[in-house]
C-alpha cells in the first residue's frame, strides 16, 4: 500500500468515526441540513488590553511582531499583526464544503473591508494551524507569521 492510499484510509475511517460518535452524542447534528451546520455564530466584540490594562492602540504594534490574544474562547489563539501597509477591501468568493458526506451550498460571497486601524494595516486570524492543530503556547510556538 503506498503513503497517499494510507492517509485516504485512516482520513476515511477517521471522517466515518467521528460522524457516527457525532450523530451518537448529539442526533439533531446528524439530523441537521447541511446549511444550518454551517450557521455562523456571532460573538461580542472585546476590547484588546495591554498586560497592564490600557487599551491596545493599532499605532502601537511593532509591524511583523506575532501579538497573540484569545477569542471567542481562552482555548481559541488568534494572531494580531501590523503588515506595515495598507491592505484594501477586497470581494471574498466562497467555494462550496462537505458537511456529514453531503455537499453543502457555499455560504454567501461578501467583501472584506480590509486591514483595520489608521493605516489599514492591522489584521487578525486563527492562530490554530488547520493542517496540523497545532497552536502557539507561550513555551513554543512551531507557527507563526
Amino acid at each position: 500500500m503506498e503513503r497517499r492510499q494510507f492517509v485516504r484510509v485512516c482520513a476515511a475511517g477517521a471522517a466515518a468515526t467521528t460522524a457516527a460518535a457525532t450523530a451518537a452524542v448529539n442526533p439533531s447534528v446528524a439530523a441537521a441540513a447541511p446549511s444550518e451546520a454551517l450557521s455562523a455564530t456571532r460573538y461580542p466584540r472585546s476590547k484588546l488590553v495591554s498586560a497592564g490594562g490600557a487599551p491596545l492602540k493599532a499605532s502601537r504594534l511593532a509591524v511583523n511582531k506575532n501579538y497573540v490574544f484569545f477569542y471567542p474562547f481562552r482555548a481559541t489563539p488568534v494572531f494580531l499583526l501590523n503588515l506595515g501597509k495598507a491592505l484594501k477591501a477586497a470581494p471574498i468568493k466562497a467555494s462550496g464544503v462537505v458537511v456529514n458526506g453531503a455537499a453543502a451550498p457555499a455560504p454567501p460571497s461578501y467583501n472584506w473591508p480590509g486591514g483595520a486601524g489608521a493605516t489599514k494595516s492591522v489584521v487578525a486570524y486563527s492562530a490554530i494551524c488547520s493542517h496540523q492543530l497545532t497552536y502557539p503556547t507561550k513555551e513554543i510556538s512551531f507557527i507563526s507569521f
